[in-house]
């Protein structure tokens, strides 16, 4: 038993004690704070990991985040090993992340293999005795395994890991499959669109030879000569059963080509408004020819004659005529006797245009068959009659482009014809009218990223044109999505077109203007106006085979080589011998005096041109070791070439790869531009005044001399010296000169010599003097004059604030 404790004793004691329970109180609620803190510590540093390794861009900041993170939660050892087959688990694993007691092992990239079984590979000398393995997995996506060596706090974490790791591999996984299916549509439209190229150039290129050759010879005079006798006109049939098979093989070649355009979705139109008259009355001369070939009746039912009031509908002329003419070909194709009728039907929101024969009629079973790829009515088949089946399923195709829809009607009885038809949206005027653009061979168009701002060079070109007396259309790329169809609804008399907001269509704008005869002969002008007030102006001739003699004179005249006793040089590359000749023969009969330069491929074109500047150059694109491409980017950056006129010529379809490297060609070309802003609003307004004739003698004979500038400037130069060397009179040199640059020869000569002085400024340790020299200054006084007119800065001033200045 206890003493009885004293009072003061007592009271002490229970002192004490009201302290102990209160110091007791205190410590526990600190212990539970900091258990509050760490959890809410915990909480957010979980959350932080979860985002890090949910939105990791790749495997390697996946592991990068796993080994950062982990230890963090007390994780002292970490390995994550994933299955390489997902459903086949035992095939094999590979360690991908290994981390112990807070060093990393160096892994190979894609992990290191071993067996599932091993549970780790063998090749780790040591690990730790105990590891948590945590399966992951995602629904029922076997993944891998998660290994972890941890201290409690660790452990009560390991499942939230086992489902974050889990969540985030298979995240990970999902769009490396997005990535890669998408990689692989991307390949699968490139090779179509290289296939395109490919069977373009290699099915249109002996076309043109066949079709190029017969033209020479039916134009040339000696084949009378040939033809004279009995056997002539049997000849004359021979020829024109070439010609005709020719064609035949092109509208087979287009037909396989635009099914694979259409599969590639690189199908495109060129829709406008247009009156369906118009449209139709090539189509009603060309079906009456081919119906009474084959003796039968023609009729034409257009609700008022071809003259009569049709309605406007959005859409490729084009493509629309070989829709109609693909529909009238076959039902004179299928019809032994009777009427094949051409009829149109108008309705408030369409129009309908059909064609009816009396032929062999689609069985009922077949109608919803004949309009797909590679298909032929059995009952026409029966009877012997060719053909690839892709005629209709291309015209329905192109019908439903233009928001129409095509069927057939035939009872299906032997003998009981057809009707095949399309549908067409209607246009009113009204909805039109307000968006034609003026035309004319006076009215230029300038294509601009926004309507220009007062003060702009883009305005003062367009000022610049108002006071000479252009029309002058301004339509901006940028604010309006339709401005290819706006151009083809309503030609100008010529185009002039700021390069950089419309680079991505402007080859698309090229092919349209030169594939349609009504404005294959409209200029195209590319300029660049930059802010620095220089800029420079380029036009560029586009020709596609297989190629006419007429389109080819036709080019060569707007180039200013139209004077058939004028020795030009011109020179032709092509990889293909027998087609080099023939173009080679074609332009020899366009220019009789010319001399015809040849080259088999890119690098043998630059040597011809190192020895001889031609007038003009005829270019293939595809050919082996230096394409087209390549020769373009060569002569631009050659400052004797880079005024060469070049006209493109290709058989290809060109793809976006193709049109990106010719757009960077002529834009380098444009960036270097050695002309001030008042001397590009000269040359444009030079070259539009000429309408649609971009050449001239004049031209001729200023790139010669510019040529004989770019090659000499360093030598002593006179304009005495300059005229003898061109044998021209110097009086007409100084005339020509000056119309087409707005400079007199000595003045572009100095421009140019100060351009060079910039260059070896910026770039060299060479004294003023030496500078001068190098640049054909022999007085180094005059030198510094003339460089502080053009610059604004003498040279040494210039020099200084380069190098204080270097941006």
């Amino acid at each position: 038993m206890l003493p009885a404790l004293s009072e003061p004793k007592r009271s002490r004691a229970e002192n004490l004690w009201q302290q102990a329970q209160a110091l007791v109180g205190e410590t526990a609620a600190q212990a539970r704070a900091y258990e509050h803190f760490r959890a809410d510590q915990d909480t957010r540093r979980l959350s932080e990991f979860s985002q890090r390794i949910q939105t990791a861009a790749n495997r390697a900041a996946l592991y990068d985040a796993l080994a950062a993170g982990l230890p963090h939660f007390g994780v002292t050892s970490c390995f994550l090993t994933l299955y390489e087959d997902a459903e086949q688990p035992a095939a094999g694993a590979r360690l991908v992340l290994a981390l112990d007691r807070g060093a990393r092992f160096d892994l190979p990239r894609d992990g290191l293999r071993f067996p599932t079984h091993t549970l780790l590979p063998e090749a780790l000398a040591e690990w730790p005795e105990s590891l948590l393995t945590l399966p992951l997995y995602f629904a029922a996506r076997q993944l891998g395994c998660l290994l972890i060596s941890a201290d409690e706090r660790g452990l009560a974490l390991s499942e939230t890991f086992r489902a974050e790791v889990s969540a985030a591999l298979d995240s990970l996984f999902l769009r490396e499959e997005i990535r890669e299916a998408w990689q692989k549509a991307e390949e699968s439209n490139l090779l179509k669109s290289r296939f395109l190229s490919t069977v373009s150039h290699e099915l249109r290129t002996p076309l043109s030879l066949i079709v190029g050759t017969i033209e020479m010879m039916q134009r040339d005079a000696s084949i009378e000569t040939v033809f004279a006798g009995p056997a002539g006109e049997g000849f004359r049939r021979d020829l024109d059963s070439i010609r005709t098979g020719a064609q035949h093989l092109s509208h087979l070649i287009g037909d396989v080509l635009d099914l694979a355009s259409s599969q590639a979705g690189e199908l495109r139109l060129s829709c406008a408004p247009l009156p369906l008259g118009d449209v139709l009355s090539r189509v009603a001369v060309l079906g009456e020819t081919m119906a009474r070939e084959r003796g039968l009746a023609w009729r034409v039912d257009l609700g008022g004659g071809i003259e009569g009031p049709l309605p406007l509908v959005w859409g490729d002329r084009t493509r629309l005529q070989q829709v109609a003419l693909n529909l009238i070909s076959n039902a004179v194709k299928f019809t032994a006797k009777g009427t094949i009728t051409l009829w149109v039907e108008v309705g408030a929101r369409e129009v309908m245009v059909a064609v009816s024969d009396t032929g062999m009629g689609i069985p009922l079973a077949e109608q919803g068959l004949i309009f797909d790829e590679f298909r032929q009515s059995d009952r026409a088949a029966r009877r012997g009659f060719g053909g690839m089946g892709l005629g209709l399923a291309i015209s329905k195709r192109l019908v439903e482009l233009h928001g129409g829809r095509m069927g057939v009607l035939s009872t299906g009885a032997e003998g009981s014809g057809s009707t095949f038809y399309f549908t067409l949206p209607v246009l009113t005027e009204a909805a039109v009218a307000a968006e034609r653009l003026p035309q004319g061979g006076d009215a230029v168009l300038l294509l601009t990223e926004r309507e220009p701002a007062r003060g702009t060079p883009t305005a003062a070109l367009r000022d610049h044109l108002l006071a000479r007396g252009f029309v002058v259309s301004v339509l901006p790329v940028g604010e309006r999505s339709d401005w290819l169809a706006q151009i083809v609804a309503a030609p100008p008399g010529a185009i002039a077109l700021d390069y950089e907001p419309a680079a991505e269509q402007a080859w698309d704008l090229m092919r349209v203007l030169k594939l349609d005869p009504a404005t294959s002969d409209i200029p195209v002008l590319f300029f660049a106006l930059g802010d620095d007030e220089r800029g420079a102006v380029l036009a560029m001739d586009y020709l596609a085979k297989p190629l006419g003699g007429e389109a080819l004179a036709g080019a060569l005249a707007r180039q200013g080589l139209s004077d058939s006793e004028r020795a030009f040089d011109l020179l032709v590359v092509d990889d293909d011998e027998t087609m080099r000749e023939l173009h080679a023969r074609m332009v020899r009969s366009a220019l009789p005096a010319a001399r015809v330069l040849t080259a088999a491929d890119g690098r043998a074109a630059l040597q011809v041109m190192e020895e001889i500047c031609p007038h003009l150059v005829l270019l293939d694109l595809m050919m082996p070791e230096l394409d087209g491409f390549g020769v373009l980017e060569a002569m631009r950056d050659d400052p004797q070439l880079r005024g060469v006129p070049v006209i493109v010529l290709t058989a290809q379809i060109l793809g976006r790869r193709e049109m990106e490297r010719l757009q960077g060609g002529v834009s380098a070309v444009l960036a270097k531009g050695l002309f001030e802003q008042g001397e590009v609003l000269a040359q444009v307004e030079a070259v539009l005044a000429r309408g649609k004739r971009l050449g001239s003698e004049a031209q001729r004979v200023a790139r010669m001399a510019m040529a004989y500038i770019h090659e000499r400037y360093a030598e002593p130069v006179s304009r005495e010296q300059m005229a003898r060397d061109l044998n021209v009179n110097e009086r007409y040199l100084t005339r020509c000169f000056g119309q087409e640059t707005g400079l007199t020869p000595i003045a572009y000569l100095n421009r140019y010599r100060i351009a060079q002085a910039r260059a070896l400024l910026d770039r060299s340790r060479l004294s003023v003097t030496e500078v001068a020299l190098a640049c054909g200054f022999s007085d180094s006084s005059y030198f510094g004059r003339v460089f502080q007119k053009e610059v604004g800065l003498s040279p040494t001033v210039y020099r200084r604030h380069t190098l204080s200045h270097p941006d």
